[in-house]
C-alpha cells in the first residue's frame, strides 16, 4: 500500500502543468487508501513514511476528518501532527486546537489550547494544555469545564488541573465553582462524575426549611451499579430532629424480575427514641408460571407516617404489608396472599385484624353437553387473625352451573350456585372461655338470570374531527334471587358472610360510543346507569348493589368523555331516592400535552369528605411552574398546597418550591439544583 501511494504521488506530480496563464485558482491534491488527504500542497517522503500537507488540509480516516492549515501523517505509525486552525471531528465530537499530536490507533496525543466537545452528555472542556490519555480521557492545566456551551456559561468548573475521563469521573485540583462568573465554591481537590449516562457520584445538595423539621439538608449519593440497578444512598439532616440517613435500591434485570426498595431512620430528638420505615415493592416469576409479589409498608410506630410520610400519606388509617403468590393450574388458577396492617391511629396494633393467610382456587367455565351449558367452582380459605380478640376461620365454596343461549341478537344467560360456608372462631385469653374454639356453617344457593342484546350502529361524523365512529347501546336486565337463611350464628367479617335473601331485579342501560382508527378502537365516550329493585320486601345488605333498607337501591351512575387524547371528564356518582340525594359524587376534568397539564378533581361523600383537588403545570420557555391544592368544603379551608418554579436552561436547572400542609401543620421551602451531567441521573433498565 505504501508503494501504491508513493507512485500515486508521483503521477500526481508529473500531472502538475509546469505553467499556467491567467489568475486561474489553486488546485487541491489528493491521496486515497486507508487515511485519505487532501490539500493545497501535498508531498510525500518515502524514506520518513511521511505526507506534509500544507493549505486547507483535510484529513480524513473513516468517520474521522482533520482540518487544519498544516498536516504532518506518518503512515507507518499513524501519528499525526497539525497546526494552525486545527478541528478535529470524531462523528459528534469535535477537538478545536491551535495545535494537535494524535496517534489514530491510541487515540492518545496532545492538544495546546485547545477546545473539546463531546456530544453525548453535551461536555464542553477548555484548557491551556491537554494531553489526551484515552479515547475519551483528557488530562487539562488551567482546565475549564461545563455543559454549557463555550460563550459565557451559565456555571462552569475551573481547575489548576483536571483529570477527566468521560462517563467516568473528574479529579481536580484547584477547583472553583462559577455562577454567571461569580465564585460560589472553593475546593482545593474534588472528584465528581462526568455523565454521558448513568453513572454514580455525589448529586447537588437539597436544601429545605420547614417549620416543622427547621432547616433540612439532603446530601445524596447515586450508585449505579449495574445497567439494570442502582441505589441512593442519603443522609439528611433536619435541625430540630437529628440525622435521618436513608437507602434507596432500584432493579430492573428482567420483565419477570422488578423493584425497589427504601429505608430510612433517625434518633428522633422530640420522640425521643429511634423511628425507622421499611418500603417496597418485589415482582418475579419462578418456574416460569408461578409469580410471586410483595408489597411491604412498615413504620415502627402509628405517627411516624404523619411526621415523615409524603401527603398522601398522612391521613392512612392502615399501613399495608402483602405477599401473592399465583399459580395457574390446569383449567384454573390458585393464589395465595398474607396481608399485614398496621394502625396509623393508634400505638396498640394488637387488635387490628391481619389476613394471614387468604387462599383462593377457581377454575376456568368447563364445557358440558357439548358447550350447551358450563360449570366453574370458586372456593377460598381465610384466617382472620388478630393478638388480642377472637380470630376467625372462613372456607368458602361456590360451584356454579351456567346456560348461555341467544336468540335474534337477544343473549340469556342463567346460572345456579351452591353456597358452603365453614367458619371457625377461637377466643382469646382475655374472654369468658379462653383458648375456646366453635365452628358454623351456612348453606344456601343462588339464582341469576341475565337478558341483554347489543344495538351497534357505525357512522361517520366531522364533531371533534372523528371520522368514523362506532355507537353500541347495551340494555340490561339480571334477576337474583336467594332464599332466606339465618346467620346470626354465624361471625360478621363483612357483607360477603351475610348473603341474606333477595328477590330483585337489576336493571342497566350502557352506551359506548368509539373513534375507529387504523391502528384499532379509541374510546371516546362511556355512559352506564344501574340499579336494583326488591321484588318482596326491603333490599338487604349485599355486595351485588349499593344501598338497602327501601325497595331501590341506591343509583350508580358512570359517565366519561375523551374529546381528543388530551381531553378528558370523567364522572361517577351514587344517588339515594329517599331523600338523601348524592351520596358520593366524584368528578375529574383535565387536559395534558407535553408542555402543560391541567387537573381538576372533585370528591364528594356524604357526611365525610367534600374535598377539591387542583394539579397545574406549565412549561413557558425555560420555566416550569406547578401549582397543586387541595381544598375541603367541609372545612372551609385549603388542607394542602404545593408551588413549584423551575428554571431550566439547556444545562442546569433551579427549582424552589412552597409546601403548605395542615395534616400536620407544617410549611417547606424546598431549593434543589441539578447540574446537567453531573447531578442527573438516569433509570435502571433491561
Amino acid at each position: 500500500m505504501k508503494s501504491f501511494d508513493a507512485l500515486l504521488l508521483i503521477v500526481l506530480f508529473l500531472s502538475i502543468p509546469l505553467s499556467a496563464q491567467g489568475a486561474a485558482a489553486p488546485r487541491k491534491f489528493a491521496v486515497t487508501g486507508p487515511v485519505d488527504i487532501q490539500a493545497r500542497a501535498l508531498e510525500y517522503q518515502s524514506e520518513r513514511n511521511t505526507y506534509t500537507a500544507e493549505g486547507d488540509v483535510e484529513l480524513r480516516e473513516g468517520p474521522r476528518i482533520l482540518t487544519a492549515d498544516f498536516v504532518l501523517y506518518n503512515t507507518e505509525t499513524d501519528d499525526v501532527f497539525a497546526e494552525g486552525n486545527v478541528v478535529f471531528r470524531d462523528q459528534a465530537d469535535v477537538i478545536e486546537a491551535d495545535r494537535l499530536t494524535l496517534n489514530l490507533v491510541t487515540k492518545r496525543g496532545t492538544i495546546d489550547r485547545g477546545k473539546v466537545f463531546i456530544k453525548q452528555g453535551n461536555f464542553f472542556i477548555t484548557g491551556k494544555e491537554m494531553d489526551k490519555t484515552g479515547e475519551s480521557a483528557y488530562s487539562v492545566h488551567e482546565a475549564v469545564f461545563t455543559t454549557c456551551g463555550w460563550d459565557k456559561p451559565a456555571w462552569k468548573f475551573t481547575a489548576r488541573e483536571a483529570d477527566v475521563t468521560l462517563g467516568g469521573y473528574a479529579t481536580t485540583k484547584g477547583t472553583t465553582f462559577l455562577i454567571r462568573d461569580h465564585k460560589v465554591f472553593y475546593l482545593p481537590w474534588s472528584v465528581f462524575p462526568v455523565k454521558t449516562e448513568r453513572q454514580s457520584g455525589f448529586l447537588m445538595p437539597v436544601f429545605q426549611f420547614s417549620t416543622r423539621f427547621g432547616f433540612v439538608t439532603d446530601l445524596a449519593y447515586y450508585w449505579a451499579i449495574d445497567k439494570d440497578k442502582d441505589a441512593t444512598f442519603d443522609v439528611s439532616y433536619l435541625q430540630k430532629r437529628g440525622v435521618m440517613p436513608s437507602t434507596e435500591v432500584r432493579y430492573y434485570t428482567s420483565d419477570t424480575t422488578k423493584g425497589q426498595w427504601y429505608g430510612s431512620i433517625i434518633q428522633d430528638r422530640v420522640e425521643g427514641r429511634w423511628r425507622d420505615q421499611i418500603k417496597g415493592e418485589h415482582a418475579q416469576v419462578f418456574f416460569k408460571d408461578l409469580t410471586f409479589k410483595t408489597k411491604i409498608n412498615y413504620v415502627s410506630d402509628y405517627k411516624y407516617l404523619m411526621d415523615y410520610g409524603a401527603i398522601w400519606e398522612r391521613s392512612e388509617p392502615l399501613a399495608r404489608s402483602t405477599l401473592f403468590f399465583e399459580k395457574p393450574l390446569p383449567h384454573s388458577l390458585l393464589t395465595v396472599e398474607n396481608t399485614y396492617y398496621k394502625s396509623m391511629i393508634q400505638s396498640d396494633n394488637d387488635t387490628t385484624f391481619k389476613y394471614l393467610p387468604f387462599v383462593s382456587y377457581f377454575t376456568q367455565f368447563i364445557p358440558l353437553a357439548k358447550g350447551k351449558l358450563f360449570t366453574d367452582v370458586a372456593s377460598e380459605a381465610i384466617n382472620v387473625y388478630r393478638e388480642k380478640g377472637e380470630t376467625y376461620r372462613r372456607f368458602n365454596l361456590e360451584p356454579r352451573v351456567r346456560v348461555p343461549y341467544s336468540w335474534n341478537g337477544l343473549n340469556f344467560l342463567l346460572t345456579g350456585a351452591f353456597i358452603e360456608r365453614l367458619y371457625g372462631t377461637t377466643f382469646d385469653q382475655d374472654q369468658p372461655q379462653p383458648g375456646m374454639k366453635t365452628s358454623a356453617n351456612v348453606q344456601s344457593f343462588r339464582v341469576d338470570g341475565d337478558a341483554n342484546v347489543h344495538l351497534m350502529k357505525q357512522t361517520n361524523t366531522s364533531l371533534f374531527s372523528l371520522g368514523d365512529v362506532q355507537s353500541i347501546i347495551v340494555p340490561r336486565v339480571r334477576y337474583t334471587f336467594i332464599p332466606t337463611t339465618s346467620y346470626a350464628h354465624i361471625p360478621n367479617l363483612g357483607t360477603v358472610d351475610q348473603v341474606l335473601q333477595t328477590n330483585s331485579v337489576t336493571y342497566s342501560l350502557g352506551h359506548y360510543f368509539n373513534q375507529l382508527t387504523g391502528t384499532g378502537v379509541r374510546e371516546v365516550s362511556l355512559f352506564e346507569l344501574e340499579q336494583t329493585y326488591g321484588l318482596t320486601g326491603r333490599l338487604q345488605p349485599s355486595p351485588s348493589y349499593q344501598g338497602f333498607g327501601n325497595h331501590l337501591s341506591d343509583m350508580t351512575a358512570r359517565f366519561t368523555f375523551y374529546p381528543s387524547p388530551k381531553t378528558w371528564f370523567t364522572h361517577e356518582d351514587l344517588i339515594n331516592f329517599y331523600g338523601k340525594g348524592f351520596e358520593t359524587v366524584r368528578n375529574a376534568i383535565g387536559y395534558s400535552q407535553p408542555l402543560a397539564r391541567y387537573e381538576v378533581i372533585h370528591s364528594y361523600t356524604k357526611d365525610l369528605t367534600n374535598e377539591l383537588w387542583l394539579n397545574t403545570l406549565k412549561t413557558y420557555g425555560k420555566f416550569t411552574g406547578r401549582f397543586q391544592m387541595r381544598y375541603s368544603f367541609l372545612d372551609d379551608r385549603w388542607v394542602d398546597m404545593l408551588t413549584s418554579l423551575t428554571y431550566h436552561p439547556n444545562c442546569w436547572s433551579v427549582t424552589m418550591t412552597l409546601l403548605r400542609s395542615r395534616r400536620p401543620s407544617d410549611t417547606t421551602i424546598k431549593l434543589a439544583v441539578n447540574l446537567t451531567g453531573i447531578t442527573s441521573t438516569g433509570s435502571p433498565s433491561r
